[in-house]
């Protein structure tokens, strides 16, 4: 086994070998195992059909698992180098960010970055920020066809390699919060690669964020900044203050921890906070990604735990995931949901 005891963040009964690799540091071709004790017993999880993803028995929220396998732990890369992959994005020509006004036909462009950072959340859902051209986003309507479900109805690409592409729909629009949980259309796990916990930041904790503020004639590049959590006080939405930069494309970029866990991400600047209307308003809009383009400055970070919660509770709501009972104050507290690998 190996000796590292590490806390995932598990939003259903699966586990995927990538998010067990990333987190202990193996590399990608390590041979895992995965087993859990029942009275003294070992009993090892089975895998899904393509041998990528553990699957995980129902009662995995107070069960403590174990780790085996045949490499040894590498030096960790640069994490920008490593997380960069994790990075998708919005292109902005389709129908589902065009109003009423605009032509009904899609004006995506190939092979190009054009539109809002999105990252994995879990095997199967993504993040983005609700403002500016996303505020003409709604929650997916099971009850309707998709021409009703236009504007929830979304296909992501990933910013490294565009040829990943993937249809998801609307399911969480928090516009207090500023941001859009997504899930793939048809349920199936799509993200090999995503973070592995969730959590809110860290007071000082230094982090690493990702964007698409760099624009060219090629379309927008990725980019990367550093920056560190300036205290733990929040504003009225629940945000962190961070001391890094943001520019136009940067909204909805990812923000990860030492440890590549999901910290948040940047939703705004603090020179240029967006006004999250009710109503899609595209001449004010307009304005808003001319100012804050102009504008860079220290950046608010919506954090991870918020997200982590609508997505449960999503999940809770259409009966994905079951809700646990309440406690008792005199019950003792179930075992948190964990990876030992000492």
């Amino acid at each position: 086994m190996l000796e590292r005891e590490i806390e995932l963040d598990l939003p259903d009964n699966t586990l995927t070998k990538s998010s067990i690799k990333s987190a202990l540091l193996l590399t990608d071709d390590a041979i895992l195992s995965l087993y859990y004790d029942v009275n003294g017993r070992r009993k090892f999880c089975l895998v899904n059909e393509s041998a990528t993803t553990f699957l995980l028995p129902e009662q995995f929220p107070t069960l403590q698992f174990f780790v085996e396998s045949d490499k040894a732990p590498s030096r960790p890369k640069k994490l920008a180098d490593e997380l960069r992959t994790r990075l998708f994005f919005i292109p902005r020509g389709q129908k589902a960010l065009q109003d009423k006004e605009e032509t009904s036909a899609e004006l995506i462009r190939d092979l190009v970055i054009d539109g809002g950072c999105v990252s994995p959340i879990s095997s199967r859902a993504a993040v983005t920020y609700a403002h500016k051209s996303h505020k003409i986003l709604r929650e997916y309507d099971e009850g309707q066809n998709d021409e009703v479900n236009t504007h929830s109805l979304v296909e992501i690409r990933n910013a490294q390699d565009h040829s990943i592409r993937h249809k998801m729909k609307v399911i969480v629009v928090d516009t207090h919060h500023d941001f859009v949980i997504l899930r793939s259309v048809d349920g199936r796990e799509i993200f090999e690669d995503y973070p592995y916990s969730k959590r809110s930041p860290k007071t000082f904790e230094s982090f690493i964020g990702f964007g698409l503020s760099h624009e060219t004639e090629d379309g927008q590049q990725i980019t990367h900044r550093n920056g560190r959590i300036c205290s733990d006080s929040v504003d009225h939405r629940g945000r962190f203050l961070a001391s890094s930069s943001i520019d136009g494309g940067d909204f909805g970029g990812p923000c990860y921890s030492a440890d590549r866990a999901l910290i948040g991400i940047m939703v705004a600047s603090t020179t240029t906070d967006p006004m999250l209307r009710t109503e899609y308003d595209r001449e004010s809009i307009e304005e808003e990604i001319i100012e804050a383009s102009s504008h860079p400055a220290d950046i608010w970070i919506t954090p991870a735990l918020f997200i982590a919660e609508a997505y449960k509770n999503y999940q809770v709501k259409h009966g994905i995931l079951l809700a646990r009972r309440e406690r008792n104050l005199r019950e003792p507290r179930a075992k948190r949901r964990a990876i030992d690998t000492s």
